[in-house]
């Protein structure tokens, strides 16, 4: 390589830390479904039995059945372990077990309610195939107005700010 020859900035774009340890929290509360459905709990626990239980005949080994079972359990995280959900002024964020999702107000596209919660989406169409599957979902906990009036109020503030 020329040592003469000038070399170009190597430039990378990183996702901004919306963590609340980098930004005041604006609004902070938890859901725990558990909580809310406690004879769900039945239907789920004789469910991961049953995978396991199946997964043993199968696989004729207990501990291999685990992994079967182990992803059921995953699948259920945000039923069997309470969500923290945080917003501050430079995202939201929604932290169950450990799965966190993090979204900063200037990747949300639109915001709208669900019967338990505002779901907050990065995706240009409203009614899209992939939207159940992208955004953070901040879930009430007797306190819709406090959590869309906060939202509002974040989102108007970060689509003001100067890029």
């Amino acid at each position: 390589m020329d040592k003469g020859a000038p070399q170009a900035a190597s430039e990378t774009t990183a996702l901004p830390d919306i963590s609340p340890r980098n930004d005041a929290v604006a609004l902070e509360w938890s859901v725990h479904l558990l909580k809310r459905r406690p004879k769900a709990a039945l239907a789920a626990g004789v469910s991961l039995a049953a995978v396991w239980i199946v997964g043993t005949l199968l696989f004729r080994n207990a501990l291999l059945a685990l992994i079967p079972t182990l992803a059921l359990f995953g699948s259920l995280t945000e039923y069997y372990l309470p969500t923290r959900y945080t917003l501050t002024k430079m995202g939201a964020r929604s932290k169950c077990g450990w799965m966190v999702l993090e979204m900063p107000w200037t990747d949300v596209r639109h915001a709208y309610l669900a019967s338990d919660g505002v779901k907050l989406s990065p995706l240009r169409l409203k009614n899209s195939r992939f939207e159940r599957m992208r955004g953070v979902m901040l879930r009430f906990d007797g306190n819709s107005e406090q959590v869309i009036d906060t939202v509002r109020a974040l989102r108007a503030a970060a689509s003001e700010e100067p890029l």
